[in-house]
């Protein structure tokens, strides 16, 4: 039986030469000794030192102390990375579940809508409406005439039904102006609203439905214009731009954009400037829409030379967007 090659063999440690002559394998074979293990002098660092330790030639011995000092320092930039990504994921995932929570509430609520509060109340001739929508969801209403060939288009603010904003109805109706008014989305089968992007698409459904007059109503298209409160300001800003049949636009508390819809500004932190990125991809998987279409200031340029009338408040928090809409 023949006698068995020290290890590493000669044969092995050639092979290892031949195979890898430029440097040191890998995961190269290390071989216990009395006080640390064995280890290729290349890898050591060190001179070889043949036969300290019972090392095989072109080995040297590496001390326990060494190996252990290795060892922690793989310890602590493992750890450092950990922690590291620790910090930068940590912020993120505190914000995300909130921020979407957010969001789907905000562009799934409730329908407001109060149908035992009429136009009655104010002494005025109303008829209810059925506004049919290019999806074939149907849109109720009111219609109040008026004496002069003008006629005002409401749409929902929000959520609301067509029972909201039934005043300012009422004030524009007792100086002569044909009123038409229509419920929220929401309070339909569609079930979600943009804040104002895809609502310009309702008050589209709202001029083809004049415009054919299916119910016969006492009006002429030759004046029209539109009235939006809030969110409804910043689609009939959009609904303006887009479509030039309406004369005249009167927005009130409308955002100019995303960031004052959101009521976040600029951010001025990271943990700010994450909270904002993850509630602009929340709004774009819960509505299927980009963020920067929500932009009323950019409309502006395609109304004029129409009329646009923005009213605000003194202390109102988006009275730097209308001053920035008027610029």
């Amino acid at each position: 039986r023949a006698r068995r090659a020290p290890y590493p063999s000669p044969a092995r440690r050639k092979a290892h030469q031949t195979v890898y002559p430029s440097h040191v394998p890998l995961r190269p074979a290390t071989r216990p000794s009395g006080k640390g293990r064995c280890l290729p002098a290349q890898l050591a660092h060190q001179p070889a030192a043949p036969g300290r330790q019972s090392c095989p030639e072109g080995w040297c011995p590496y001390p326990n102390a060494t190996i252990a000092a290795r060892r922690r320092k793989r310890f602590v930039r493992l750890t450092a990375t950990a922690l590291l990504i620790t910090l930068v994921t940590l912020p993120t995932l505190l914000t995300a579940v909130p921020s979407a929570l957010y969001m789907w509430a905000t562009t799934h609520p409730p329908c407001s809508n109060s149908d035992n509060i009429t136009l009655a109340a104010y002494n005025l001739p109303f008829s209810a409406i059925n506004i049919p929508s290019r999806d074939g969801v149907i849109y109720r209403g009111f219609f109040v005439p008026g004496s002069l060939n003008a006629t005002i288009i409401f749409p929902p603010t929000y959520s609301s039904g067509r029972s909201e904003g039934l005043r300012q109805m009422a004030i524009m109706a007792k100086h002569g102006y044909n009123i038409v008014n229509f419920e929220s989305r929401v309070c339909t089968r569609k079930g979600m609203i943009s804040l104002g992007y895809r609502e310009v698409d309702d008050v589209g459904d709202v001029l083809a439905y004049l415009k054919q007059n299916p119910d016969h109503l006492p009006l002429k298209l030759d004046h029209i214009g539109i009235y939006g409160f809030s969110s409804a300001g910043a689609t009939a800003t959009m609904a303006a731009a887009r479509y030039p049949e309406l004369a005249a636009l009167i927005s009130e508390g409308g955002y100019h954009n995303t960031d004052e819809l959101y009521g976040l500004g600029e951010p001025s932190g990271f943990l700010q400037a994450i909270t904002f990125a993850e509630m602009q991809l929340a709004y774009r998987i819960d509505t299927g829409e980009d963020p920067a279409n929500l932009s009323p200031i950019n409309a502006i340029p395609k109304i004029v030379p129409r009329p646009i009338l923005f009213i605000y408040g003194a202390l109102e928090q988006s009275l730097p967007g209308a001053r920035l809409q008027l610029a």
